[in-house]
């Protein structure tokens, strides 16, 4: 290597150790960054724009890291009139609470701090309330509970101890209440009445009212009633209906249930057999339908609103509309005519009359034939095919009457 080679050699590798000292002096003049100036705002309304300006010692690209409820983000700086500015976003900046936020370069903090965002009183305020159950049972106490949540423009809850107006009709009753909202809530339980009828319900917050609410008052559990029989006649021709009938059924507040109550009509017949109609209340009175028995029968007839209130037993007799009726044999005893069959007037009976025909055989029954009146008469037919000749017993049924025939040659 000659002189002048060494010499660009030496130049070269002073160069180098310049240009490093130079970068690692650079750096250690970064990290001893400092902040002249820093904001001091605690509070700020919901929706105004939020903007924290720093003025550092030097000028470098520093990082606002922003910590909400909503989550977090990482805001770049703006260099502005020798301040570094950082704008919050909207949806930051909108939404009520506490923003922790810590000014960041070099992967060292430089200033933690804190902000509040407040719900904006300067916008109109919007409410949501909610009203349930909707319906409730009357007598003071059973109840429905209102909810009201105030809010500004951008959805924030008004700040607590705000006043929340209350007011519900009924009747002839209107009443207003003021409470503070506590939780960002206001409520009111609203009690029923002894009366049934219907509560209207609206609440104000600062000068906004909300839309009309309606809670249901219905009766209480039904009370004891009473009912009637009303018929046409008191025969038992299998052919009119009995109508069962109660009194207008109330609570104990004197309330007429509500139209639809299903009351159910038990009767006990003498041969301990139980028979049931059904009828639903319209103003508080049911009505429940049966038809007459077709022989002498006595009913026993109570009526239920099932689980709640029952009626005292009523007795219900009915007469039987004849005592006998003529049988004719024809065709070698194989056609049985039966009547004329005439009613309590001696009136031909109405047609649907039911009478039965049993044949039995040494003592066994074979087959019971039902039939029903037609102008009066009941026919029956003995088909050969089925029953040979020889000699049975006959037993004709029907209308509380009953005639046996033994020993009968078919």
């Amino acid at each position: 290597m000659n002189l002048k080679q060494g010499i660009h050699v030496f130049t070269l590798l002073f160069v180098l150790f310049l240009s490093i000292g130079f970068t690692m002096v650079t750096i250690d003049s970064t990290d001893d960054i400092t902040i002249v100036e820093f904001p001091d705002k605690k509070t700020v309304l919901a929706g105004t724009e939020i903007t924290i300006n720093y003025k550092l010692s030097e000028q470098v690209s520093a990082q606002l890291f922003c910590h909400t409820s909503y989550g977090s983000t990482i805001i770049d700086g703006i260099f502005k009139n020798g301040e570094t500015v950082f704008k919050f976003p909207e949806y930051i900046s909108k939404k009520k609470g506490l923003v922790d936020y810590t000014l960041v370069y070099n992967n060292k903090k430089l200033h933690t701090s804190t902000l509040e965002i407040l719900t904006n009183k300067n916008t109109e305020t919007h409410m949501e309330s909610y009203l349930g159950p909707p319906s409730i049972i009357a007598g003071g106490m059973d109840y429905a509970m209102l909810v009201v949540v105030p809010t500004d423009d951008y959805d924030n809850p008004v700040a607590d101890s705000t006043e929340v107006i209350i007011r519900h009709q009924f009747l002839n009753l209107e009443k207003e209440d003021i409470y503070l909202s506590d939780s960002f809530i206001g409520w009111k339980n609203i009690f029923s009445y002894e009366q049934s009828g219907r509560i209207l319900v609206s609440s104000e917050v600062q000068n906004t009212n909300s839309k009309e609410y309606a809670i249901e008052v219905f009766p209480a559990q039904a009370e004891d009633f009473v009912i009637r029989c009303k018929r046409k006649h008191e025969y038992a021709d299998g052919n009119q209906i009995s109508s069962f009938i109660t009194s207008a059924i109330k609570d104990q507040f004197d309330n007429i249930v509500v139209d639809g109550t299903l009351v159910e009509f038990s009767i006990t017949n003498t041969s301990g057999m139980l028979l049931k109609t059904y009828g639903t209340t319209i103003n508080g009175i049911a009505e429940g339908k049966m038809l007459h028995p077709d022989k002498k029968e006595l009913w026993n007839v109570t009526a239920y609103v099932v689980g709640m209130g029952m009626s005292k037993t009523i007795d219900v007799a009915y007469k039987p509309i004849l005592e006998d009726y003529t049988v004719v044999f024809k065709d070698d005893n194989r056609k049985i005519i039966i009547g004329p069959i005439s009613s309590f007037m001696k009136q031909i009976l109405p047609d649907g009359a039911i009478l039965k025909l049993k044949i039995f055989k040494d003592d066994t029954l074979l087959e019971t034939k039902i039939k029903t009146s037609s102008k009066g008469y009941v026919i029956f037919n003995i088909e050969q095919s089925f029953f040979p000749n020889d000699t049975y017993t006959l037993i004709i049924e029907g209308l509380g009457v009953l005639k046996e025939f033994n020993d009968l040659q078919l």
